[in-house]
C-alpha cells in the first residue's frame, strides 16, 4: 500500500496482484479496517523498545476506541 497526497486529492494505491497497483479512493480507516478482516492475526504494528506488538485487530480496535474518545 502507497498512500499519495498532494493539494487537489488523497488516495491509496492498493496492490493487485503481482505487478499491478491500482488507485482507489478509501480513507486509511477503510483500509485498516478491510486489511484487519482480511489478515486479523498478522503483525500490524511492532515496537521493540517498549515491548508493544498488535495484529490487526487490536490496532484497528485501539484506533476505534481514540477515535470515539474513549
Amino acid at each position: 500500500m502507497m498512500v499519495i497526497y498532494d493539494d487537489q486529492s488523497f488516495g491509496i494505491y492498493e496492490k493487485k496482484g503481482e505487478d499491478c497497483m491500482e488507485f482507489t479512493r478509501k480513507t486509511i480507516g477503510q483500509m485498516l479496517n478491510e486489511i484487519s478482516q482480511e489478515y486479523p492475526e498478522r503483525d500490524a504494528l511492532i515496537h521493540t523498545e517498549r515491548s508493544v506488538r498488535y495484529n490487526y485487530t487490536l490496532l484497528s480496535w485501539e484506533v476505534d476506541r481514540v477515535e470515539g474518545g474513549s
